[in-house]
């Protein structure tokens, strides 16, 4: 009885502490920091589970989602996922883990978006210039992660960031910024009803700044420098910062289904720096045969701004594990996921 009132609780505080955050919309910092590309959900069985994925992941994934889960991964993980975004974008993750016995997992973890070709336009030619440039990010990092008992874990990631503003029609290092960011995550499993409990800090590191200088327009005239009135003002770009996110999460299995099926429900927290908190709450269903594992998942993020339901499916076998994840984007249509995890 005691255990069943502590779970109550913690589901209360985190839906109270969601409902709550709803109410503040005038505090949403939106359009404060840059490096987008690090909030997209990387994997798509976390996509499917409308991001809910801090805790009961233990592949070479979890560096996306939790990297205190990579303790768990016995021997080698690797890890890719596809996502066909909207107007030609795309997006891509991939990760290695490899166990070290008596040390810990270590693990590299890279994330790559690109926006397709974009029409390059001028003040003078405003028709555009005949050229194409492309914006582009890219993350490439190291991860580790250790148990530090039976029950306990915790991970980090560490990520050099390159954001490319205009790739394709810069020189040097114009309009691109360069940086690092960190992540840390804890993971802790009880012994009821499997409910495991975790804490994830996403993206934490310094500002970015584009480099070169632009210049500023006014009625179709150039902004002089009021110094010195023959020559054009060259302003720099200002620094933004990184998309900090705070991830309070918990899994558990509510009923004995016994026998093939498995019913996981999940809950996340998510406080981000530059919007309102959202509650994502999922739920998977998995069916085992001899060999096979069979799943069907879904997730829906109350308080996101855009996105609606989510949907997915996966199946594993042999040490090969393939999921598929579909998001409602609203006015910006679905957007379809795949990933494939090897396990050996």
């Amino acid at each position: 009885m005691k255990k069943n009132r502590v779970l109550l609780s913690i589901l209360l505080l985190i839906s109270v502490s969601a409902s709550l955050a709803q109410t503040s919309d005038e505090l949403a910092k939106v359009g404060t920091t840059g490096a987008q590309f690090l909030k997209y959900p990387v994997g798509a069985r976390g996509a499917a589970l409308g991001n809910g994925l801090v805790v009961k992941v233990q592949d070479a994934s979890a560096v996306f989602w939790n990297p205190a889960g990579l303790a768990y991964v016995k021997g080698f993980s690797g890890f890719y996922t596809h996502t066909a975004l909207f107007m030609d974008m795309s997006f891509n993750g991939a990760s290695l883990v490899y166990s070290i016995p008596e040390i810990g997992n270590v693990g590299l973890n890279l994330v790559q978006f690109s926006s397709g070709d974009i029409e390059e336009t001028t003040v003078s030619e405003q028709d555009g210039t005949g050229s194409t440039f492309q914006f582009t990010d890219l993350a490439i990092g190291l991860s580790f992660a250790r148990a530090m008992t039976n029950r306990f874990s915790v991970g980090w990631n560490i990520r050099y960031l390159l954001e490319n503003l205009a790739a394709g029609i810069g020189s040097g290092d114009e309009l691109q910024a360069q940086n690092w960011s960190a992540d840390i995550g804890l993971l802790y499993h009880t012994d009821f009803k499997d409910i495991t409990l975790g804490m994830n800090i996403k993206n934490f590191g310094p500002q970015l700044q584009p480099g070169g200088t632009y210049q500023d327009w006014d009625n179709g005239t150039v902004v002089m420098d009021p110094s010195d009135p023959t020559s054009v003002l060259e302003n720099e770009y200002k620094k933004y910062h990184l998309p900090l996110t705070f991830q309070l999460g918990l899994g558990l299995e509510p009923l004995d289904l016994g026998g093939p099926h498995k019913l996981t429900l999940f809950s996340v927290l998510e406080h981000p720096n530059d919007n309102v908190e959202v509650l994502d709450l999922a739920g998977e269903y998995v069916f085992s045969i001899p060999a096979v594992e069979l799943a069907l998942r879904s997730g829906y993020s109350f308080g996101h701004d855009i996105k609606g339901l989510t949907l997915g499916a996966g199946i594993k076998f042999a040490g090969i594990q393939i999921d598929y994840a579909l998001i409602d984007y609203g006015l910006l249509d679905y957007v379809n996921t795949i990933s494939i995890t090897s396990s050996r």
